[in-house]
């Protein structure tokens, strides 16, 4: 697998050293390239970006920018490490894929500040993803020893062999909300285009934007390469009225204001049935109020900074636009100091909304909530579906045949019931329509990174029409 280091998290997981807080942070300097087992500097002469701090504005790192030739050294690396690799048995590759996932774990804490200090999102959040990251390593290690083929009996005591081979070298393009846990589930423009156009890339995995994820697919078309999408999503929650609510407003809060709102699979589109929508409201607006914003690395901080300040200045473009009406938040927080220059954005929830509203209909990628009222289970599924997007979407009622029906109905990836953005890596993780192509984490996503192989043992004289005998 090839990842190209665009941040101090690409670094190697070996050598992390712990924080304490921000003022004692200390990112090692470049470089910050990782190919064929050293650290290497940019090859290209394509200047450079600031790495900073979301919750300071402090400048993390200054790193070159990658380019076409580092995208060949690191291909070329790859495609040499894999003809040793792909000769390892499955449990051979299994231990080392453990070994890697049990490095993390031993260095769960360190990694952890180092996610807050690129990333903004709480400590206990970050703790939780460095052990979901750690976790795909240990559940693939473990299954690799299983993965087999078959053996087909044919006529005439002839048979066939099927079998899985990996792919080869395979492109990851990971998002910037889940940094370290990118480089389990899988640069410039140019960086980005060479790579998926290389000859000697077999696949390009890619979490981001549906307008990019479209362009590679262009790219990766010239050659028929596969491709794993993980896009964006616009999801649904849907809120019953014979739910537990106050479950449901735990879940609305899950469904929103994770990692500050930047999640794909958030369900900012509340769906709350028209008799318990006051009630609901109350709570959730409550609830909300209530979240504690600050210092990142404080483990009572509930919600953190946003990633950056272009970033911020969008979700705030998004909640100003009008027409609804901001219960609570959608304001940026001045915090004291070292945070008074961080992009801090309180929780909001949007209510007199409507299905056509700009904030409704198109991913914000922040902490913002919309409520939508809704009278009948028919109306409901219906206005659900009406997006391009089908990544994910979330259900509430003490009713598992209502569940069913409308899990059915949903034109989603995944689905939970009584519950909302829990992504254990046993169940796959994809998206329909607009929202992606392929699947991450689970056995499934073991077929999007293999191919299929037929061998034919004849064990006779072959019986052929077109051989004369003298």
């Amino acid at each position: 697998m090839l990842l190209l280091p665009t941040s101090p998290m690409r670094q190697s997981l070996f050598r992390w050293m712990p924080f304490s807080s921000f003022s004692t942070v200390n990112v090692k300097g470049g470089p910050y390239n990782f190919v064929d087992g050293h650290k290497t500097d940019s090859m290209d002469s394509n200047g450079f970006t600031n790495v900073l701090n979301p919750a300071t504005s402090k400048r993390l790192a200054k790193i070159a920018v990658s380019g076409v030739s580092d995208v060949d050294m690191a291909v070329k690396s790859s495609k040499k490490a894999y003809d040793s690799w792909s000769m390892l048995s499955g449990f051979e590759r299994g231990k080392l894929v453990s070994q890697l996932g049990h490095k993390i774990l031993k260095n769960l804490e360190a990694l952890a500040h180092l996610e807050v200090e690129n990333n903004g999102k709480p400590i206990w959040e970050a703790r939780l993803d460095i052990q979901s990251c750690a976790d795909c390593f240990l559940y693939f290690g473990g299954i690799a020893s299983t993965i087999s083929g078959k053996h087909i009996q044919l006529p005439n005591s002839s048979f066939g062999l099927v079998k899985r081979e990996s792919l080869g070298v395979v492109g990851g393009i990971g998002a910037w909300n889940y940094p370290l846990q990118t480089c389990s589930w899988k640069g410039s423009g140019e960086t980005g285009k060479h790579l998926c156009c290389h000859p000697d890339v077999a696949k390009i995995s890619f979490t981001g934007s549906v307008q990019t994820g479209k362009n590679i697919l262009k790219l990766a078309a010239d050659d028929l390469k596969r491709v794993t999408l993980e896009l964006g999503g616009k999801n649904p929650l849907i809120i019953y009225d014979d739910c537990d609510l106050t479950n449901a407003v735990k879940g609305a809060l899950l469904a929103n204001f994770l990692s500050q709102g930047q999640v794909c699979s958030n369900g900012s589109r509340v769906f709350v049935q028209r008799s318990i929508v006051d009630r609901f409201t109350d709570e959730f607006v409550k609830a909300t109020t209530q979240l504690a914003i600050g210092d990142p690395l404080d483990n009572k901080t509930q919600v953190g900074a946003t990633v950056s300040k272009t970033h911020a200045e969008k979700v705030l473009a998004y909640i100003k636009q009008g027409g609804a009406v901001q219960l609570c938040g959608g304001e940026r927080v001045h915090m004291p100091k070292p945070f008074q220059n961080g992009y801090f954005i309180s929780p909001c929830i949007l209510t007199n909304c409507h299905d056509e509203m700009t904030a409704v209909r198109e991913e914000i990628f922040g902490p913002v909530a919309t409520i939508l009222p809704f009278d009948t289970e028919e109306e409901v599924i219906h206005r659900a579906n009406q997006t391009p997007y089908g990544l994910s979407a979330g259900i509430f009622t003490n009713d598992l045949r209502k569940a069913h029906r409308t899990s059915n109905r949903l034109q989603s990836g995944t689905i939970w019931v009584n519950n909302f953005n829990v992504t254990p890596v046993e169940l796959p993780f994809g998206g329909f329509k607009q929202s992606g192509i392929g699947v991450e984490c689970s056995t499934e996503a073991i077929q999007c990174y293999t191919q299929l192989k037929s061998t034919y043992i004849e064990m006779n004289d072959i019986d052929c029409p077109l051989y004369n005998t003298q």
